[in-house]
């Protein structure tokens, strides 16, 4: 009597229960009750992505260096400005002599407070370099990180990597002028 149905008899009523044999060969059954026989996996509700912290940073960094090149360009214009209105009379280039004296009355006569522009200019343009370089690094890490948004981290490395490399061309191109005498 091994029909698809296997009966016995229930010891409380006497009555026979028809029980079906399970077919444990097929790919559907698991003997795990919580492991699921289709393929999809279990819904997991997705979590928003956020910001990559460091991204924000890198751009925060970038856009405080930008702030820093303008204060640079404001002070250097100012020392280019006070140059201009000065009445600077030098003596003649081939006299080298007479024209290092001229030079040198014409430094004292200014005064050190005219080169605090320049100053002000210069430091302006190292530190904004430093943020610039530490923000380009941090938007790069920032933009591999996993399940973050990346949009500041590509905005931080777009900018800060403008001004690193930007600054590092007019610095070659200077040394370049100087060395060739034109400046």
């Amino acid at each position: 009597m091994n029909n698809e149905h296997d009966n016995s008899n229930d010891p409380h009523t006497g009555h026979t229960i028809g029980l079906e044999k399970q077919d444990t060969s097929s790919s559907a059954f698991s003997p795990n009750p919580f492991e699921s026989g289709f393929s999809n996996p279990p819904f997991v509700p997705e979590v928003p992505k956020t910001h990559s912290k460091l991204g924000v940073a890198s751009f925060i960094l970038a856009l405080v260096a930008v702030v820093l090149f303008i204060v640079a360009i404001a002070f250097g214009s100012v020392f280019v400005k006070q140059i201009v209105d000065s009445n600077i009379v030098l003596a003649d280039p081939s006299d080298r002599a007479a024209f290092e004296a001229s030079l040198q009355n014409y430094l004292e006569d200014l005064g050190k407070e005219f080169f605090i522009p320049v100053m002000i200019a210069v430091m302006s343009v190292l530190a904004a370099m430093a943020l610039s370089f530490v923000g380009l690094i941090l938007g790069i890490i920032g933009a591999f990180t996993k399940m973050r948004k990346k949009a500041y981290s590509v905005v931080g490395i777009i900018i800060n990597g403008l001004i690193v490399v930007s600054t590092i061309g007019f610095f070659i191109i200077g040394l370049v002028f100087a060395a060739a005498g034109s400046v």
